[in-house]
């Protein structure tokens, strides 16, 4: 007969990378020439551990690389649901936090921008295209803030605002949650750059024409929300959303202040859009080619040293503060001829502080001046089209709607390329998108046919998704980045109209263009031209003609909000139900008799874990084997804790693991820390005669030894029955029981006395093995024998024996 033992060993932990450890094969293996038994002792031998962490397939949503465990149920997002902060609401299933760095003073209702990807998110409906389900939380409060969803979803950069209560110097945090799309989207610009008190800053720059009867100093603005509190030079009024009010005697010095958005322009040719205090930048470029410019100034910031450049020639300024606008001649000498290269004019802070600018042609031309950001510009050309350089030569190509694909176009530092349709066509031209390839370029727009007005276009991401017009128009002109966007045009008191934006000319990656007009009818003022993605959009004033940029409700950031950092943390989502994960085939060295299987791991309430093994003689068969539980079947499994390998793995050293974890808490997973095999157990010397003896170290309270396997090497079936040959000290045994994994089997000693000298017998396939198990409860100091033989009667009436004694310590 073979013994055998099994050792408590413990296993190597390598975090993050899954292993399996397995005790070393047996050192020899005994070879018996007779038919007989053999056993394998469960209680003695050396261990020595073998190849270390084993290599994982990649499972099905379980997690192979979670930090501190091997295993564990895979999750949503990039990181499992953290700690900290405290998860908002668990009917939600993501989120993303964000750590907003303030380098200035303390500010309350602080408007904060970040990019999400949420391509995956779209892709498996948990973030719908209308933003179901977004929210942002404050982390300290854990109250909802105030978002808009400003980009399209699905995007790899989905740009988000949100509106943060109190912003102290140093560090504040808040968290995007998604993954809830049965949940309204609550998506609401005018919210986040609504204030409760006048936050916003706007300026005029420029005087309205006065040659003009009864439009000397006017101001129309539009609300984009409702009770805005609007002050001009100390005059102030308050208006609701898309309402239209004027203000009177307002000149180039004028400041505007509005506790939300406006839309401003002035009536008459020169003042334009008003200027947002976010369009402050160190670098303007006006690519216009009149010949009588002039660039207005303003510095709320601090004093400007400016260079002035128009064509080859450079001149420098000083435009303080307390100046308020400050007119620099820029004089075009060039040529404005289209298609031949002109003058353009460009100005730049020689100091580092940020000014705004506005152009203007004589008395008959106004365009605002566009921070510079190196993204793609967008907008309509309805006549001439002038694409200029700054203070260095730049590089850049088109993309119309008309059909125009121009690689590789150059301009010029300080001058402006011409480009020409042929036709005058007010508003219903070609929509461009308009790439910077190297350098700093700005275009605009120059006349339309029927007067000298320009507009600019506008960097991607200072277009908006609405716009008022604060104005009566006589037509509307819009330009989208996605071909086939939707616009809504909304006028007072009626249905809205839809235009889709088209790309006739087929160019991929031209934008798409749309034209909005009611014939002799005026657009009236307060009109809303909205979509669901920004867009470019501007109007031309009825009476006089004056084509204006339109400005959304986007461009009132306030300066404090432009000078914040965001750090964005991982997107975290909460685990899944379920997952199984089998490993390849294992090589474990082992020849001989495994023992023990044994999982270390965690179960939080509500969570199982359960593993089955497969084996082979080769990774072949160990890949194709079933797996199967403790009891040798598929409906049994391995939890967490030690259970005996069956014996059917014996003698095959490839071994395949299948772990099954489940929770029904979607915060919380259980894991498995260790996974572990031992093997090496100790045989026999085998005889057909003699005894072999076990000994036991106990103690009191009763205790399981599993203490040996025994197969016997008989080709054809048998009859196994244990029996008591004798033993001494069993008074000192309260409980002496020797049993096999087949209960049936057994002999009892209670009290001092045999109670069960021979159990009944235990039907045993060839080639079968199965464990002998000493259950007992010996007494402190006492010593205690038991003498049993192993029967296995074959069915032609030969008899194989065994001997076992125990020899037990108490």
């Amino acid at each position: 007969m073979l013994l055998g033992a099994w050792f408590a060993v413990t296993a190597l932990v390598v975090p993050a990378i899954a292993g399996v450890f397995v005790n070393s094969p047996m050192a020899a293996r005994v070879e018996g020439t007779a038919t007989g038994a053999e056993m394998v002792d469960f209680g003695s031998g050396t261990t020595v551990t073998i190849g270390g962490a084993a290599t994982w397939d990649a499972g099905t949503d379980v997690d192979t690389t979670t930090s501190g465990a091997l295993l564990a149920l895979d999750h949503t997002g990039d990181a499992p649901p953290g700690s900290t902060p405290t998860w908002w609401n668990s009917a939600w299933g993501y989120r993303q936090c964000f750590v907003v760095e303030n380098p200035g003073a303390d500010e309350t209702e602080l408007p904060v921008q970040v990019r999400i990807d949420t391509t995956s998110a779209f892709a498996t409906g948990d973030l719908p295209a209308d933003g179901s389900g977004l929210r942002a939380v404050a982390t300290t409060t854990g109250a909802e803030i105030p978002l808009w969803i400003e980009g399209a979803i699905p995007s790899s950069s989905t740009s988000v605002w949100v509106q943060l209560a109190n912003a102290p110097t140093g560090p504040s945090e808040f968290c995007l949650y998604w993954g809830n799309p049965v949940e309204l989207p609550v998506s609401n610009q005018a919210a986040v750059f609504t204030y409760t008190s006048a936050k916003l800053r706007y300026y005029t720059l420029t005087d309205s024409y006065t040659g003009l009867a009864n439009v000397s100093g006017r101001l129309s603005v539009v609300s984009y929300s409702d009770g805005n509190t609007i002050t001009v030079d100390g005059v102030t009024q308050i208006g609701n959303r898309g309402q239209m009010i004027t203000f009177e005697a307002v000149n180039r010095n004028s400041v505007i202040t509005a506790s939300a958005p406006i839309s401003g322009s002035g009536l008459g040719n020169a003042t334009d859009s008003v200027v947002p205090e976010s369009y402050a930048d160190t670098e303007f470029i006006f690519p216009s080619t009149r010949g009588v410019q002039t660039i207005w100034v303003r510095a709320p910031f601090g004093a400007v040293t400016l260079e002035v450049r128009h064509g080859t020639t450079v001149t420098t300024a000083t435009v303080l503060p307390a100046q308020g606008a400050v007119g620099i001649p820029a004089d075009a000498l060039g040529s404005s001829t289209i298609g031949v290269p002109g003058e353009g004019t460009s100005i730049r802070s020689t100091n580092g502080i940020p000014f705004l600018a506005v152009h203007k042609s004589g008395n008959n031309d106004s365009i605002i001046g566009v921070p510079f950001t190196g993204e793609d510009l967008f907008g309509m050309r309805s006549r001439d089209l002038r694409i200029g350089a700054g203070f260095a030569d730049a590089t850049y190509h088109l993309l119309g709607t008309d059909g125009t694909d121009l690689p590789a176009q150059t301009a010029l530092a300080g001058f402006a390329n011409n480009h020409y349709l042929g036709t005058d066509i007010r508003g219903d031209g070609t929509g461009f998108r308009v790439i910077t390839d190297a350098g700093r370029i700005a275009a605009i727009q120059q006349a339309d046919g029927n007067s000298s007005e320009s507009t600019a276009f506008l960097p991607e991401s200072y277009l908006d998704q609405e716009y008022f017009l604060p104005q009566d128009a006589s037509y509307l002109s819009v330009v989208c980045p996605i071909v086939g966007q939707t616009v809504t045009v909304t006028r007072p008191g009626q249905p809205a109209d839809t235009l889709t934006c088209a790309n006739p000319g087929g160019v991929a990656g031209a934008p798409g263009r749309a034209y909005y007009s009611l014939g002799a009818v005026d657009i009236p003022a307060g009109t809303l031209v909205a979509s669901g993605s920004p867009f470019f959009a501007y109007s031309e004033e009825t009476i006089y003609d004056d084509e204006t940029n339109l400005v959304g409700g986007l461009a009132a950031v306030p300066t404090e909000a432009t000078s914040l950092g965001t750090t964005a943390g991982p997107v975290e989502g909460t685990y899944l139900a379920a997952g199984t994960w089998t490993s390849a085939p294992i090589d474990t060295g082992a020849t001989g008799v495994y023992g023990y299987l044994e999982l270390v791991g965690s179960l939080p309430a509500g969570t199982t874990a359960r593993v089955q093994v497969a084996s082979g003689a080769t990774a072949a068969a160990a890949s194709t084997a079933p797996f199967v539980g403790p009891d040798g079947t598929g409906s049994s499994y391995y939890d967490i804790g030690a259970d005996v390998m069956h014996a059917q793995h014996d003698e095959r050293p490839f071994l395949r693991f299948a772990v099954t974890l489940t929770t029904t808490d979607r915060f919380v997973s259980p894991t498995i820390d260790e996974l572990r095999v031992t093997s090496d157990l100790t045989e026999f010397t085998t005889t057909a005669i003699g005894t072999v003896t076990i000994p036991i170290s106990s103690g009191s309270g009763v205790t399981e030894h599993r203490v040996a396997r025994v197969s016997a090497e008989i080709p054809e079936a048998a009859e196994v029955t244990i029996s008591y040959l004798g033993g001494s000290g069993l008074p000192g045994a309260d409980t002496l029981t020797l049993r096999t994994d087949h209960p049936a089997v057994h002999i009892d000693a209670t009290g001092g006395a045999i109670v069960i000298a021979a159990g009944p017998t235990l039907a045993h396939d060839p080639s079968d093995s199965f464990d002998l198990i000493l259950d007992e409860d010996i007494d402190p100091g006492n010593d205690v024998t038991l003498d049993a033989r192993i029967s296995f009667r074959l069915v032609n009436g030969v008899v194989i024996e065994k001997d076992v004694r125990f020899e037990i310590s108490g």
